[in-house]
């Protein structure tokens, strides 16, 4: 009986263990250094990105020697994917002088969409780094999913009795579109003429806004998922990919602000959970999709106006 109790003991501590070690290193190699660094010392230096590879690569040559972090092997190698990934295209790129040259204010639709299909070949990478590792498609949630499974309860939102998601997920949409545009309007009203103007692109940030909402959550969010599940607990690994999802928002671009990183925090939170509830990614690609709508609107206003 002693016995049973000890092992009990000891997979609650290295459960325990995974789950900080989990926060602690997705916190270290998210864009939260980074903020704090230009807060407090101004242009960032290169080595801090080096430094997340580094580590990163370190922690999964250690899981091959270090019994209790191997199962965070392929958490670990996602994120080795997704940083370097993530910083270079929004980082890195914009400031080539040959980017500027190609892909100035008068060439934002070209620009975006070379950066949009970069950022689905990262997604399409990390989905065959996954596949190679034996997961299956439903596995990360690529797949339409149970569309009308029911949402768990979340009675402060007044989610209860099982409802729908065919009927919480337009509801969301809505409820992060309606906030969105009113922040984007509000901080910076576009006059009609500039609004007659920015119309005709209207479809192409539709078709952005698409793309957008699917390479994200194919890369921050479903794969990540997929590689703490049944490492950590639900609620963590909710919460982990929503904290680096909403943190990636700080900086840069239309949407960035510390409002920008609650709110994408907490819509990731809602995605995530819709992604685990139906066990697919069509309602947390729609959610995105209809988020993103008014932000590359916004964003085309910026550039042509």
């Amino acid at each position: 009986m002693l016995d049973k109790y000890q092992g009990v003991a000891d997979s609650q501590h290295r459960s325990y263990s995974l789950t900080v070690g989990a926060w602690v290193v997705a916190v270290l190699v998210s864009s939260l250094p980074d903020s704090i660094w230009q807060a407090f010392v101004g242009t960032l230096p290169s080595w801090l990105l080096w430094g997340k590879i580094g580590l990163l690569f370190v922690l999964i040559i250690l899981t091959f020697a270090w019994h209790r972090i191997q199962s965070l092997r392929l958490f670990f190698l996602m994120l080795l994917v997704l940083v370097p990934a993530s910083q270079w295209l929004f980082a890195w790129l914009p400031t080539l002088s040959i980017w500027k040259q190609w892909f100035g204010q008068a060439e934002w639709i070209g620009g975006t969409a070379v950066i949009q299909l970069i950022k689905t070949g990262v997604a399409f990478l990390m989905m065959g780094i996954l596949l190679i590792m034996g997961r299956r498609r439903r596995d990360f949630f690529l797949t339409k999913g149970y569309v009308s499974a029911p949402a768990e309860n979340i009675p402060w939102l007044g989610i209860k009795g099982r409802t729908s998601w065919s009927r919480v997920g337009p509801i969301i949409a809505v409820s992060a579109f309606v906030p969105v545009l009113a922040v984007l309007w509000l901080s910076n009203p576009p006059s009609s003429a500039l609004l007659v103007k920015a119309v005709p692109y209207l479809p192409v940030t539709i078709l952005f806004a698409a793309m957008n909402g699917f390479s994200e959550e194919m890369s921050f969010r479903a794969p990540v998922l997929n590689a703490l599940q049944d490492r950590v607990s639900r609620q963590h690994a909710l919460m982990l990919t929503a904290v680096y999802f909403g943190l990636a928002h700080y900086g840069g671009g239309v949407s960035s602000g510390i409002i920008w990183v609650v709110f994408a925090g907490f819509l990731g939170w809602l995605m995530g959970r819709s992604m685990l509830e139906t066990k697919g990614a069509f309602w947390a690609w729609f959610i995105h999709f209809v988020e993103d709508v008014p932000i590359y609107f916004f964003m085309a206003i910026d550039y042509f106006g």
